[in-house]
């Protein structure tokens, strides 16, 4: 059935998404690279079957709002029509009430004192008439033996940490007040010992002083514990409760100043500290919950970057890496797009460990993945990197070695790993250089940069797959270095805009025919940049300008997109855009049609941050998915069926029933167009035209999912399919059954 599914979505609507395509806007925008890219607090939602992870942190300072659920293999962006604002909080899942609750947190700016509910759906605000007061730092933990979601402490934003007990009824706050308690703390973490039937309470912070106690809540009193042996002091560190082998699990945190790495087993009596073959990265302020589908303990994020945006899960005895991470943040790194292997290749860059990491990475369009080469470049920053579509290889030139002096080797790329190429001739070692395939004259052209005593150059290169050849124009831009180049296919010239001179920062435009450089002189341009990124897009036809730094990196670059059309600059207005950055790079991949960005500097005054982040820029088409009408009643009220993202290339898109009768036979059919025909009983047809059946059962919580892979196919962007759900049900009005409403659904970007 997947696969009749699976072949539809590839045949039945080509049609309509090339139509679409004709009418694509004009102005393009960029899109954030699917992946989720912070940390925030993580619990699991028994009846949806899914990992909930809301909010949290960026990396680079910042806030998130969003919500991620985790199924098992992917990690899939919710959209709820209403969410709690931007902030790092707690989560814990009422089991009782079937609901994942949140409350409090704070966005940096100020602390809240808000009760939030997550349905599956939705994100619901309570209005208790008790709550606890504003505060953030604080956990939350699910006590199963009472039926009750316990919050201890945290901080209130202005005098300090705070020591008090509350528990969450479905309806309301309940402050305790314990014989004994615990000191005020913040950053502590809090699980529930299903064999003990007591919430565990372990470490945190009290102003400088970091704590190593063990706590025992049994919905009256704390007790402490004396284990003979205990984790060291520390905060920020995560932990979950393993009710299969009955054990409380803890990663992480931070002590002494540190990050820290170790796995520790609470039994009930005392710590156990294992030595698992694979272990994650130090990190601290990460999420960690069980799941209990697959009876696994995973964990996600935190303040870590050897390992960003990679998945994690403990089965007892070793962790297990499930998703796919991404390139730690990071600037001054290369990338082109390998059109024989239909990749966006990156290398090298710096990041937190240094001023010249030498990983290889590539993107196919929806994940990251590390490649591990026999042979590969020294590490370096700074570097240029091309594709030389004659020979199908990247080309590689340059770069500084850490705070070393410059390079002046050549590398090729041919998908497997890199060779060293020895030409006779060659640019001299340089770091900042501009480099553009030529595609009309079949080389790799290369200008400008800096050399060892941070000089600039102004010369002219030409790579033919076995030499370098220097150029000598009668005309030549000014010596310069971390200017940008890109290859204009409609208009046959090589593009070249600003960079920094030893007088000023350029603003200056001009091309490359092959035999000498031109001046153009535009009648708008981009100020005057360094540091910035180009790449053409075949799409738009266009030269896409984006980044920037001021000539002494200390005031925040602006985040500007341009366009050159062979005739002027113009700048657009995209509805979203990545941060202000530079020493960022630009991409086009060929096969999805869009120009990647990854990664990149901002600098505000003396203090910076480097991201990790991919966005996509071109003509989008939002991947969507949305209600059409309305379902009829059985058991439980009518079905609800809510989609996934249906992102061209979404391995693992679903289609998720709600409120169901428990137990029962259902299924989901998808159709090529819809209708309205009413078929009695409030009950209404909403497919029209071939359709694919999709077989489930409900749960015990009367919810069903199913999964289809959505093919990466750009003629399918903009294309429409449609689905219902139909649940057996003896209190159905219409043969049985009862319906819910239709799903129309648009695969996008």
């Amino acid at each position: 059935m997947i696969k009749r599914a699976l072949a539809m979505f590839r045949t039945t609507w080509i049609g309509a998404g090339l139509l679409l395509a004709a009418a694509l806007p004009a102005q393009g925008d960029w899109a954030l690279g699917r992946q989720f890219l912070g940390w925030g607090p993580m619990t699991y939602d028994l009846a949806r079957q899914r990992v909930v992870l809301f909010g949290g942190r960026d990396g680079v300072g910042g806030t998130l709002g969003e919500t991620w659920e985790w199924d098992g293999v992917s990690w899939t962006r919710r959209h709820p029509a209403t969410s709690p604002g931007a902030r790092w909080t707690a989560l814990a899942y009422d089991a009782a009430h079937e609901r994942v609750v949140l409350f409090g947190g704070s966005n940096g700016s100020g602390v809240f004192a808000d009760t939030w509910e997550w349905d599956g759906v939705n994100w619901v605000q309570r209005n208790p008439a008790t709550s606890p007061g504003a505060r953030s730092n604080h956990a939350l933990a699910w006590d199963a033996a009472r039926q009750r979601v316990v919050l201890f402490g945290g901080w209130n934003g202005t005098t300090g940490e705070l020591g008090d007990t509350w528990e969450w009824d479905g309806v309301n706050w309940v402050q305790r007040a314990p014989a004994i308690r615990p000191p005020s703390r913040r950053d502590h973490a809090l699980a529930f010992d299903a064999a003990r039937q007591r919430v565990i309470l372990f470490g945190g912070t009290t102003g400088p002083t970091s704590l190593a106690d063990t706590w025992e809540w049994d919905g009256i009193n704390w007790t402490q514990r004396s284990p003979a042996t205990s984790p060291d002091a520390r905060y920020g560190h995560a932990m979950a409760s393993d009710p299969l082998r009955q054990r409380v699990v803890l990663f992480g945190g931070t002590s002494s100043g540190s990050w820290r790495a170790d796995t520790w087993e609470w039994d009930g009596a005392n710590w156990v500290q294992h030595g698992p073959a694979t272990t994650p990265s130090e990190r601290s302020s990460h999420g960690m919950t069980y799941d209990a589908g697959r009876q696994r303990v995973v964990m996600f994020g935190g303040n870590e970057y050897q390992q960003a945006g990679v998945t994690w899960e403990w089965d007892g005895v070793d962790w297990a890496a499930r998703s796919l991470a991404r390139p730690t943040p990071r600037y001054g790194h290369a990338m082109a797009y390998d059109a024989a292997r239909q990749q966006v290749v990156l290398f090298g860059g710096a990041d937190s460990s240094g001023p010249g990491v030498g990983d290889t990475w590539e993107w196919d369009g929806v994940h990251w993945r590390q490649r591990s080469p026999t042979a590969s470049p020294a590490p370096r920053y700074g570097g240029k990197m091309v594709y030389d579509m004659a020979r199908q290889r990247v080309v590689l030139f340059g770069g500084l070695q850490g705070f070393g002096a410059p390079l002046g080797d050549t590398w090729e790329w041919d998908g497997s790993t890199w060779l060293q190429r020895l030409p006779i001739a060659s640019p001299s070692a340089r770091s900042g250089c501009a480099m553009a395939w030529d595609a009309a004259r079949q080389r790799v052209v290369l200008f400008g940069g800096l050399d060892s005593l941070g000089g600039t150059l102004g010369d002219t290169w030409e790579w033919d797959g076995t030499n370098w050849w220097q150029r000598s124009p009668a005309a030549s831009p000014a010596a310069r270095g971390d200017s940008a180049m890109a290859y204009d296919l409609l208009r046959q010239r090589v593009v070249l805009f600003g960079g920094s001179s030893p007088q000023n920062l350029l603003a200056d435009t001009w091309e490359w025919d092959g035999v000498n450089w031109i001046q153009r002189t535009p009648a708008t341009s981009p100020f005057p940049r360094y540091s910035h990124a180009l790449a053409y897009d075949l799409t738009r036809q266009r030269v896409l300008l984006f980044g920037f730094q001021s000539h002494q990196g200390r005031n925040p670059p602006p985040a500007d997109t341009w366009e050159w059309d062979g005739s002027n600059w113009l700048q657009l207005s995209p509805a979203s855009s990545p941060a202000p950055r530079a020493h960022t790079a630009l991409a086009y991949d060929l096969v999805r049609q869009r120009v990647i960005l990854f990664g990149g500097i901002h600098c505000v005054s003396l203090t910076c941050g480097d991201f990790s982040d991919t966005w996509t820029f071109g003509d989008q088409v939002p991947a969507a998915t949305q209600t059409v009408g309305s379902g009829c009643s059985g058991t439980n009220g009518p079905p609800l069926l809510v989609g996934g993202a249906p992102f061209l290339g979404n391995p693992s898109f679903r289609l998720d029933l709600h409120s169901a009768r428990a137990s029962s036979p259902c299924v989901l059919l998808l159709a090529s167009g819809t209708q309205t025909l009413q078929l009695g009983g409030g009950c209404t047809l909403y497919l029209r035209g071939d359709q694919v059946p999709l077989p489930t059962d409900t749960n015990a919580s009367g919810f069903a999912s199913v999964r289809i892979m959505v093919p990466s196919d750009v003629s399918l962007r903009g294309a429409t399919v449609y689905a219902q759900g139909f649940v057996v049900d003896p209190m159905g009005p219409f043969a049985g059954l009862a319906f819910s409403a239709g799903l129309r659904i648009v695969l996008g970007d």
